[in-house]
């Protein structure tokens, strides 16, 4: 919901950032426990409609908290069906700066190269499932979350 704390950690600093933005209620996050990547959807400030998927390490609960590390390649699509891959430069940098394992870095680019199909073909879920679900939890006024860690 609009206003959950997020904690994040990069190159060693440490940041904190409330979820949502003007009069937007939050996003709708999805997680899976298997895959490579977590989704994202929400209303933009110009009252658009946004998905997008990053890729990343498998989300992993430790101790009540979802941790995983972002591989920076990231897909989206807006309302008109667009779909395109963002931050490859910082994909590529990443790769330079020996911060991502070849082995990430195969299984980012696979699945970057899925999630571009799932969502051009609108496969369940990155059809409008989750704007459904972000429309019926926005009309709820549910509580912020005490903390996310990214």
């Amino acid at each position: 919901p609009r206003g959950s704390v997020v904690h994040n950690v990069k190159d060693g600093e440490v940041w904190h950032a409330a979820m949502g933005i003007g009069t937007e209620p939050g996003f709708v996050w999805l997680m899976p426990r298997d895959a490579w990547w977590f989704a994202g959807w929400w209303i933009r400030p110009d009252e658009r409609e946004q998905l997008a998927v990053d890729a990343c390490t498998v989300p992993t609960l430790v101790d009540g908290i979802w941790t995983w590390i972002d591989l920076e390649l990231d897909v989206a699509r807006d309302q008109t069906g667009r779909v395109w891959i963002e931050d490859e430069d910082e994909f590529e940098d990443a790769i330079a700066g020996g911060h991502i394992p070849i082995d990430e870095q195969s299984a980012a680019t696979a699945v970057t190269k899925a999630v571009v199909g799932y969502l051009s073909e609108r496969v369940a879920p990155f059809d409008n499932s989750g704007l459904d679900l972000y429309a019926d939890w926005s009309q709820r006024g549910l509580p912020a979350l005490d903390a996310l860690v990214l």
